[in-house]
C-alpha cells in the first residue's frame, strides 16, 4: 500500500511512559532529539472495503452451492455407460465422511488452530513486537489482534474463493455422478429412439425429484477435495514456517501429516461412496493446493512478520528468554557457573519484577580495555628502547668518551 506524504498525520509522542523494549511501532522517525510517530489512516478504510468484499463472496458461494438460481449445463450421455450406473450408495464403504462433520473440520477447525499458534507465537516469542497506530498515536493495534485478522481473513477469503471457483466449474461442466443412471432410471423407449444411444435432458429420467438430479450432474470438480486440500494446505504452511522453536522438530511433521492425511480421507471417501470420479478428486485437490500455496506463500508471505530492528548501540539487546511473556509471567531462577563459553549467559538476569542487566561483554568496556592494552604495549616498547640505549653508552670506551 502506497502511503504519501499528504496522507499521513504526523504527530509527537507525548506519554511519558516508557513503552515496552519488545513494542516496535510500524512508522516512526526521528527528528534532532524527538521521536515522532506516523498515524496510519489508510488501515481502517481498508479493512471496512475487505470486509465488504468478505462478505459479497461468501453471499455468493452461498447461492452457488445452496440454491438453484444458476442453470446446470445439462451434458449428453450413453444409455450404457457403464460409469454412470453405479449404486447411489455403497454400503460396503470402509467410512463415510459426513457433511456437518466436513464442514466443521474445514471451515472451523482452522481459525482455531491459528488462535491457538498465535497465542503461543504471543507467549513465548522474544522477536519485536509491531504496533500500529491507526487516526491518533493513542489509537493503537497489537500484534496479536492485527495477526488474527490478517491470517484468519485471508483463510476466509481464500476458502471463499475455492467454493466459488469450484461450484462454478460444476454448473459449467454438468459431469454426471457415478450413479446418475441408477438414480435416473431411464426408460427404454427413450433409449432406443434416440441416435447411438445419445440422450440429453432429464425427460427420459424415471425420477421426478429436480434436486436430486440436480445434484447427481454436479461430479467434477469434487468439492469435498477442493475445500479439504485448500484448508489442509493453508494451515500446513502456517504451521511449517511458524514452528521453528527447539523442541518442535516432531511436532511440526506430526501436525503436518495429521493435516494432509485428512484431507486424502476426505477425498478418498467420495470414492468409496461412489459421489465422485477419480478425475473429480484430482482435479478438486489441483484447486484447492493451488489456491493455498497462493494465498499462503503470496499473499501472507509465508506468515512472517517484518519488524524494524533496533540499533544495537541505542538499545541494548535482551536475552530472549527475557522479551518473552511466558518468562516474565513466570519467573524460573538460573544459576552460572565458573567456566562459561562464549555462547554462555553469565549471572542472573531476571528477577521476576522486570530487572534486566545487560548480558555479554560492555562494548565501552571491551574499548577501554584495548586502549589500555595499546598503551601498555607503546609504554612498554619505549622502556625497552631507553634500556637499549643506556647498555649502548655503557659499551662505549672511556677514551672515546674523552674525545
Amino acid at each position: 500500500m502506497s502511503k504519501s506524504e499528504d496522507d499521513i498525520v504526523v504527530c509527537q509522542e507525548s506519554s511519558g511512559i516508557k513503552p515496552d523494549v519488545t513494542e516496535v511501532d510500524s512508522l516512526q522517525f526521528m527528528e534532532g532529539e524527538e521521536s515522532h510517530l506516523k498515524i496510519n489512516h489508510f488501515l481502517l478504510p481498508v479493512l471496512t472495503m475487505e470486509i465488504l468484499i468478505l462478505m459479497c463472496l461468501a453471499l455468493l458461494a452461498y447461492y452457488l452451492r445452496f440454491t438453484d438460481e444458476f442453470p446446470v449445463f445439462e451434458r449428453p450421455i450413453y444409455c450404457n455407460d457403464s460409469t454412470l450406473k453405479l449404486p447411489i450408495y455403497n454400503y460396503n464403504a470402509i467410512f463415510d465422511v459426513n457433511l456437518q462433520i466436513f464442514y466443521t473440520a474445514t471451515c472451523l477447525l482452522p481459525p482455531i488452530m491459528i488462535l491457538l499458534g498465535e497465542l503461543g507465537y504471543w507467549i513465548f516469542s522474544a522477536k519485536p513486537r509491531k504496533i500500529i497506530r491507526v487516526h491518533c498515536s493513542s489509537c493503537r493495534i497489537t500484534l496479536i489482534i492485527r495477526r488474527l485478522l490478517r491470517f484468519i481473513g485471508a483463510f476466509l477469503l481464500g476458502i471463499f474463493s475455492t467454493s466459488i471457483l469450484t461450484d462454478g466449474i460444476k454448473l459449467m461442466s454438468g459431469r454426471p455422478r457415478p450413479f446418475f443412471l441408477t438414480l435416473c432410471d431411464p426408460d427404454g423407449i427413450s433409449c432406443k429412439l434416440s441416435t447411438s444411444d445419445l440422450i440429453n435432458g432429464t425427460s427420459f429420467c424415471s425420477t421426478r425429484d429436480v434436486d436430486l438430479l440436480r445434484n447427481a450432474r454436479l461430479s467434477f470438480p469434487s468439492f469435498y477435495a477442493s475445500i479439504s486440500s485448500y484448508a489442509a494446505v493453508y494451515t500446513m504452511i502456517y504451521f511449517h514456517n511458524m514452528l521453528r522453536m527447539h523442541g518442535t522438530y516432531a511436532l511440526r511433521p506430526l501436525l503436518l501429516l495429521i493435516t494432509g492425511g485428512l484431507a486424502l480421507l476426505a477425498g478418498y471417501s467420495r470414492l468409496m461412496t461412489n459421489q465422485n470420479h477419480w478425475e473429480d478428486v484430482a482435479i478438486g485437490y489441483a484447486i484447492g493446493t493451488s489456491v493455498a500455496l497462493y494465498f499462503g506463500i503470496f499473499i501472507m508471505n509465508l506468515f512472517q512478520e517484518h519488524t524494524i530492528k533496533p540499533k544495537p548501540e541505542l538499545i541494548m539487546p535482551p536475552r530472549p528468554e527475557d522479551n518473552s511473556r511466558f518468562f516474565r509471567w513466570f519467573w524460573i531462577p538460573r544459576i552460572s557457573f565458573g567456566k562459561t563459553s562464549s555462547r554462555t549467559y553469565r549471572g542472573v538476569y531476571s528477577n521476576g519484577k522486570g530487572t534486566k542487566v545487560p548480558f555479554g561483554p560492555n562494548p565501552a568496556f571491551q574499548q577501554d580495555l584495548h586502549q589500555k592494552i595499546e598503551n601498555f604495549g607503546r609504554k612498554q616498547k619505549k622502556q625497552d628502547a631507553n634500556t637499549v640505549l643506556e647498555e649502548t653508552i655503557e659499551s662505549v670506551p672511556e677514551d672515546r668518551t674523552d674525545q
